[in-house]
């Protein structure tokens, strides 16, 4: 996302014995990467509101919730506890943190009273 160049890919190329060359591993631009997590106040979790709204996002690239209503969402003791994440790509590093940040900000999480 950030540089252009798929490193996952590259790195099953060299553990299948394939040449890289300098221009496979070459940036091709240079861009900024963000993630953020969604980390909630515990709580019954009655509705998840504006999701779509915050997916189409420029710049949003990837938005995963892991709760829904129903969920009862208990004090965050370690990072698999988190409610979600948002992945976002930009010009600079501060434009995909403020994406990220709006992104997340446009989600109502309701909970039970």
């Amino acid at each position: 996302m950030a540089t252009g160049v798929n490193f996952i890919e590259k790195a099953i190329k060299l553990a299948l014995g394939e040449h890289l060359s300098k221009q496979e591993v070459s940036a091709q631009y240079e861009k900024g990467v963000a993630i953020r997590y969604l980390d909630l106040p515990p709580g019954k979790i009655s509705a998840i509101e504006h999701l779509d709204k915050a997916k189409a996002l420029v710049g949003v690239e990837l938005l995963s919730l892991f709760i829904q209503p129903g969920d009862i969402i208990k004090p965050l003791v370690n990072h698999t506890q988190r409610a979600g994440f948002v992945i976002s790509c930009a010009a600079t590093k501060e434009d995909a943190i403020a994406v990220a940040n709006t992104s997340l900000a446009q989600l109502k999480i309701c909970y039970e009273s």
